[in-house]
């Protein structure tokens, strides 16, 4: 429930400044579905104005805009504004569902494919433009012995997309900053979101998997020279050799 305080906070917001300060705030206590109803309901009990838009009208006819018309900030009161409303214009679903290109993709030692999440960034920028997508969190992080997690929402064109948990193992970053697992966390949630929009949905493709693993891919006998372990990883056909401290077989 939204304190007295709040709610007269609530009433007199009418910059943009004060609003987006608010929008944080109050999307950290709606993080649950239950929850953003909940909210949503208290906006229409306290006629609670709607979000101002972002660009002023004089902005209307610049080019930008035409590309890429997303001007309603999405209203942290209801955090599934816009969901399912309507599908994206047959442009934006174009350059989301496109195929993913084969040099794009990367591979892990253990054979699973992945894009670069800065792939899925520049995706989102092609489709709705910069500044016309957000990924938002709904709660504090969280944190294990092993790993980081923390859930978010995807916003794109002033909407609710998807949302998702992002995670980072901690093993993976032991020379680094925890800003960098909490990083590392949030390009995982972009990942997760992307799939509902079917950005690179190939890579979760068996045929796709099949089909690209022998013509891109060669799995190689390596010797980790610290270990004196023997084990086969795979690697991009046009990259160089493993290096240390791994030594490959032939």
């Amino acid at each position: 429930m939204i304190s007295r305080s709040t709610r007269k906070l609530i009433t007199v917001v009418t910059q943009r400044q004060q609003y987006l300060r608010q929008q944080l705030s109050t999307s950290m206590q709606c993080r649950h579905f239950s929850a953003s109803l909940g909210c949503f309901q208290q906006q229409q009990d306290s006629n609670v104005p709607p979000p101002t838009h972002y660009l002023s009208s004089s902005d209307t006819n610049s080019s930008v805009i035409q590309q890429h018309p997303f001007q309603v900030a999405p209203n942290p009161l209801n955090p599934l504004q816009g969901i399912a409303s309507k599908p994206f214009d047959a442009r934006i679903a174009q350059i989301l569902q496109a195929p993913v290109a084969p040099l794009d993709v990367e591979v892990k030692p253990d054979g699973i494919l992945y894009l670069p999440e800065i792939k899925y960034r520049r995706i989102l920028n092609d489709a709705f433009g910069p500044g016309g997508w957000a990924l938002l969190p709904r709660g504090a992080p969280k944190k294990t012995q092993t790993i980081i997690f923390q859930e978010f929402a995807l916003y794109a064109g002033g909407r609710f997309v998807a949302q998702a948990y992002g995670e980072q193992a901690l093993v993976s970053v032991q020379n680094r900053s925890i800003a960098t697992a909490y990083e590392g966390a949030k390009s995982n949630a972009l990942m997760r979101c992307c799939k509902d929009l079917g950005v690179a949905s190939e890579l979760w493709d068996p045929e796709f998997i099949t089909n690209f693993k022998p013509k891109y891919l060669v799995r190689k006998f390596v010797k980790n020279v610290k270990t004196n372990q023997t084990s086969r990883l795979w690697r991009r056909k046009d990259r160089p050799a493993f290096s240390y401290p791994f030594e490959e077989q032939e």
